[in-house]
């Protein structure tokens, strides 16, 4: 996080930037907007579904007698889950 002292200064060297080079700014401004019109990540139902076959796997591994296999497999329903969650709060913020 910047301090304000920072965001000015930062404020004072766009200003000049844009105000020396124009065509220079505009690229910048140019590749911002494709920035944000391509998408970061995956769709929420590919983390749904990846996190379904993982709790699946994590379940066969248990009653095969593999409980650290089972241990990975949940792990890894886990991380699918927190990038489910996120994936959802950016779809949100899309939105709005």
């Amino acid at each position: 996080m910047l301090s304000d002292r920072e965001r000015e200064a930062l404020r004072e060297i766009q200003c000049r930037l844009l105000a020396e080079d124009p065509a220079f700014a505009r690229v910048f401004s140019t590749d911002a907007r494709r920035l944000e019109q391509t998408p970061s990540h995956l769709p929420r139902s590919t983390y749904t579904t990846l996190l379904v076959m993982s709790l699946m796997l994590s379940v066969i591994a248990l009653m095969a007698g593999a409980p650290l296999g089972g241990l990975v497999f949940a792990m890894a329903a886990g991380v699918m889950w927190g990038l489910r969650l996120r994936a959802g709060r950016a779809g949100d913020r899309r939105m709005t």
